[in-house]
């Protein structure tokens, strides 16, 4: 099932909720909500019973829902958010999350503002942005995975009680000068759950100075691996929040990680700077039980497609190259059906459309091994790395008013 939400008219619906609402939300399928371009002004909610959706937008800084409340406005921080997720197995890409509430002057009383809440389980964002001040991502229940994601704010702007990874994210402080903010509030009160926050191949950016966390609940876990530190990050690294007995029962940890705010010279005597063998455990998909969920399948590659025509009604080749490791039966066809690892790496189907001299490019997210997404074609891949070229004519290419390309198969 695909939902197509545009503020210009070219989709079935105008807001992002109402088509979440529309959705059937299956533990069997996944529905595909493709949001276009634009700043979507709607406190948006995916609710417990919605499980399996997929939101792709048309990149971070070009598709966004953003809303403004603060625990003052709402009830509380947990309900400040701009968008909550509380269905297991959501995915997003190329989208961004905002809470476009003031900036809060020190020491300003109930100016928390989340701009995303995720509490459903097996929850994966890919390329996606989110913005905010204090406590921007509001990281609260299960194992979620955030990949090549933009994160901004200044206290605490990733907080909660889940279990994540975070991976080759950018990590950007807004932090007033002359202030001192916080990247991670982690939620871990008991010494047996399983809560915690990684950060694999990462960097800190932007302004102000930062602790990398404090210990907002006594077993607090969070590590940084292999993470570039701009200035930002505070000497001392970490912080008790002047309860000096969780300097005992904190997990802080850092791996092998660079830049000028690494330095541990002058690092608290309670944060660990973790050998190979003893960072492991973090570093990897099994933190948030990834392994289980999908395996087999190597999610490194990218797929390109080309497709060339000069006029709308002549036949045209379309070729396909595509190299991974391992076997793999690749397809795409009229309708759409996604399965993969809730964490996966999602493989990217990339055109390019070249009519009237104009060029229109088009990408479509697939996310298994068997993927379906507007008749093109399908072929099989050798094993270790052998390059396959599949090349299949097409009969007729045209451009609705939205600009999405379409083709039809000759046989």
């Amino acid at each position: 099932m695909v939902l197509k939400v545009s503020l210009s008219g070219c989709g079935r619906f105008k807001r992002v909720q109402d088509a979440i609402d529309a959705s059937i939300g299956s533990s069997q399928t996944k529905t595909l909500i493709l949001i276009d371009f634009g700043i979507y002004r709607e406190r948006v909610i995916f609710p417990k019973n919605k499980i399996n959706l997929v939101v792709q937008g048309m990149g971070y800084t070009k598709t966004s829902i953003e809303w403004d409340n603060t625990a003052s406005s709402s009830n509380g921080t947990f309900y400040s958010f701009s968008v909550a997720v509380f269905g297991e197995k959501f995915t997003a890409y190329n989208i961004s999350f905002k809470n476009t509430a003031p900036a809060p002057n020190p020491g300003a009383i109930d100016a928390q503002a989340v701009a995303l809440r995720v509490y459903g389980d097996k929850a994966a964002f890919y390329g996606c942005g989110f913005y905010g001040n204090q406590d921007t991502l509001l990281d609260q229940e299960g194992r979620h995975f955030f990949k090549e994601c933009f994160i901004e704010g200044s206290i605490d702007f990733i907080f909660g009680n889940g279990r994540s990874l975070y991976e080759d994210c950018t990590i950007h402080s807004v932090t007033k000068e002359n202030t001192l903010g916080c990247i991670t509030a982690n939620g871990k009160g008991l010494p047996n759950e399983r809560a915690g926050f990684v950060f694999v191949n990462c960097k800190i950016t932007g302004s102000g100075k930062v602790w990398l966390g404090r210990a907002w609940r006594p077993y607090a876990s969070v590590v940084f691996s292999k993470t570039y530190m701009s200035r930002v990050v505070s000497l001392d690294g970490w912080n008790d929040m002047g309860d000096h007995k969780t300097q005992r029962t904190v997990y802080y940890g850092e791996h092998r990680c660079y830049g000028p705010g690494a330095n541990h010279i002058k690092r608290v005597p309670y944060a660990k700077q973790l050998t190979d063998v003893e960072a492991a455990p973090f570093t990897n998909i099994s933190f948030i039980d990834g392994e289980q969920e999908f395996s087999g399948f190597d999610t490194a590659a990218t797929t390109e497609a080309t497709l060339y025509t000069t006029t709308l009604e002549t036949a045209t080749t379309f070729s396909h190259t595509e190299l991974l490791k391992g076997n793999m039966t690749s397809s795409l066809d009229d309708g759409i059906d996604v399965y993969a690892g809730w964490w996966q790496q999602p493989r990217i189907w990339k055109y390019k459309s070249e009519v009237s001299n104009s060029t229109i490019y088009r990408s479509v997210v697939a996310t298994g091994a068997t993927s379906s997404i507007y008749s093109t074609f399908s072929e099989t891949l050798d094993t270790f790395g052998h390059r396959d070229i599949l090349k299949k004519p097409l009969k007729k290419i045209f451009l609705n008013k939205c600009n999405i390309l379409r083709s039809e198969n000759t046989h």
